[in-house]
């Protein structure tokens, strides 16, 4: 009977008074968000919002693509000639096609280079052809980004641009990445 009054006792205020300042379902309209709902409860409400990102056309981040890793490259097989490929995006932001240019003599270069070229993932931000030079005798990868369309920008949004080299491709060990 106790526990019985003590938890009408600790009920009653929420009854008369209600959580805050007023009463009823406080509706709140965020940017971009759908309308949400509030119902009433014990405690006030915060609410943070985070803006999205600017869109950047670049590599999705959170993907499970493979990089382009110098070190995975068996001794010996590190070719003297520049390796160049266009990538082909679609809207959706995924690799296509990957047309050679400049084959090397190193055909097992040529397909770790593709294969980890074909798992990445680009933002939904642009499409088109990205030309990709890898020089891999000098550490040096060079990204030509001249054939991506980008999509109309948004109202109320900053206008889609074309990331920097290093943010459109994904490598490990190369020292200088470079705008072609």
């Amino acid at each position: 009977m106790k526990r019985i009054l003590k938890l009408m006792m600790l009920i009653l205020p929420f009854i008369l008074f209600g959580c805050g300042e007023t009463t009823g379902e406080p509706y709140v309209i965020l940017p971009e968000a759908p309308l949400r709902m509030f119902r009433g409860g014990a405690g006030r409400i915060r609410i943070r919002y985070t803006p999205p990102p600017d869109p950047i056309f670049r590599i999705a981040r959170g993907t499970t693509a493979k990089p382009i890793n110098l070190k995975e490259i068996p001794p010996g097989q590190i070719p003297e000639v520049p390796f160049t490929v266009i990538v082909s995006i679609t809207p959706e932001g995924y690799v296509n096609e990957v047309a050679r240019i400049e084959p090397t003599d190193k055909p097992i270069f040529d397909k770790m280079c593709i294969d980890a070229i074909r798992s990445w993932k680009y933002e939904r931000y642009g499409s088109g052809q990205l030309k990709i030079q890898i020089i891999a005798h000098n550490e040096l990868i060079r990204v030509n980004a001249s054939g991506i369309q980008l999509v109309p920008p948004i109202p109320g949004r900053p206008d889609p641009k074309i990331g920097s080299p290093p943010e459109l491709v994904l490598q490990v060990g190369f020292g200088k990445i470079l705008e072609w």
